[in-house]
């Protein structure tokens, strides 16, 4: 769990940056690893609705397990 909440963790500091498409990737691989994971399933969603609409207005949440 802890590489999963790690992974989660990159994708919330890149979603935060802007960086959409690294995001995603980070919460698919925190996914793959706990696919029950509801924080990493979220944040992947908030990073695909920015990226599809290039906004940074949405908050990501953190995973502190």
């Amino acid at each position: 769990m802890k590489a999963s909440t790690e992974a989660n963790n990159r994708g919330v500091e890149y979603g935060n940056q802007g960086q959409y498409g690294r995001a995603i990737r980070e919460y698919e691989k925190a996914l793959k690893l706990t696919p029950n994971d509801k924080s990493a399933r979220r944040n992947l969603q908030l990073a695909k609705a920015n990226k599809a609409l290039n906004t940074g207005n949405i908050f990501f949440d953190r995973t502190d397990y």
